[in-house]
Order: structure tokens, then C-alpha cells, then sequence
């Protein structure tokens, strides 16, 4: 005689760059965050993956282990006989259901799921606006190099070599968080093409 299965089921709204501000996307293009149609698969694929799930699948592990019931889970069979991750078609929904023995188990298994998806999605948002953060610095310091040296008059009485120290050394102090070596680098181009 089989045991009764209980079950319970929820949806998650992925997020969907394609839906987003014009700007926002472009921004993430140019950051290298989009993955174009493939980017929802790859999404439920993490979310599937046992990074996000191994936690739960120690939970239910251990509640069974105290309950005496089956003993030889193992995760991957777990993953496949108990929960159901799958895609609406057409739309960025998931559609999450878990399957148990046990109706006692099935919410605070529902509730860890949803407390590790909306984890990994705080990461991820995180992530995006950190390295969102380093680009627009690094465009902000090429913006003021490019600025500063448009308006930088070279001293003729100077060696060029002067000059440059000059230049650079008023960089640094007005730009903290300015690059040497891409200043000189640039700085060098520029020279070459005067």
C-alpha cells in the first residue's frame, strides 16, 4: 500500500530584461548582463541547480531522519520525484509544485524554497548594481581625463616630459580614484596624435 502524497505549489515572476527600461537594457548590454532569449532557461536552470536547492533537500533530509521515515534520499531523485520546476510557455512565470508524504512538510519546504529564490534574486540585483556602479566610475574617471586634458595648456617653456608630470600630477590630486597607467596611456596617445 502506498503512502498518500500531499502537495502544494506557488509561482515566481522571473525577472525579464527585455521588459525593462530602454536604458536599464542598455546598460546591462553593454555590462554583458543579458543572455537574450536564453536568459530565462538559464535562470530556471540556477534555480533548479543545487546550489539554490541543497539546502532544502537538507531540511527535508533531516525532518525525515527525525521522523523515522525514508532514509535513503538521495538529491537528485529528491529533485526529481518531489518537486516540479517548469516554465509557463510564453511568459517569464515559474511554476514551482512539491510533492510529500507528509502534509506537515509541504509549507516549510515552500517557504524555504521561496526564501532561496528571493535570496538568489537579491544577489543577483546586488551584483548588478555593484558592477553597474564600477562601469559608470570608470566612465566618469575617462570622462574627466578627457576633459581635463581638452583644457590642460601645455607650459612651452616646459620640457614635454614636464608637462606630462604636470598633467598628471594635477590629475591624481583632482581624481582620486583615477587610473595612472590608463591616464599615461592615453595621455600618451593624445601627445602622439598633437
Amino acid at each position: 500500500i502506498s503512502k498518500k502524497t500531499w502537495g502544494g505549489e506557488f509561482q515566481i515572476v522571473l525577472s525579464n530584461n527585455s521588459m525593462q527600461k530602454p536604458l536599464a537594457r542598455g546598460l546591462q548590454s553593454t555590462l554583458g548582463l543579458t543572455e537574450g532569449n536564453n536568459e530565462l532557461k538559464t535562470q530556471v536552470g540556477i534555480l533548479e541547480s543545487p546550489s539554490i536547492l541543497m539546502p532544502i533537500f537538507d531540511y527535508v533530509s533531516l525532518n525525515k531522519k527525525e521522523k523515522n521515515e525514508n532514509l535513503d534520499l538521495v538529491f537528485k531523485n529528491w529533485a526529481k520525484n518531489n518537486l516540479d520546476i517548469f516554465l509557463e510557455p510564453g511568459t517569464s512565470i515559474l511554476n514551482i509544485s512539491y510533492l510529500d508524504t507528509n502534509k506537515n512538510r509541504i509549507i516549510p519546504v515552500l517557504m524555504r524554497i521561496t526564501n532561496a529564490y528571493q535570496e538568489y534574486s537579491g544577489r543577483k540585483r546586488r551584483r548588478a548594481i555593484e558592477l553597474s556602479k564600477k562601469y559608470l566610475k570608470k566612465q566618469i574617471i575617462l570622462f574627466t581625463f578627457n576633459l581635463r586634458l581638452k583644457n590642460f595648456v601645455a607650459i612651452p617653456s616646459l620640457a614635454p616630459t614636464s608637462n606630462i608630470l604636470i598633467f598628471c600630477e594635477r590629475l591624481m590630486y583632482e581624481t582620486p580614484f583615477a587610473s595612472c597607467s590608463k591616464i599615461l596611456v592615453n595621455l600618451i596617445k593624445y601627445l602622439i596624435t598633437k
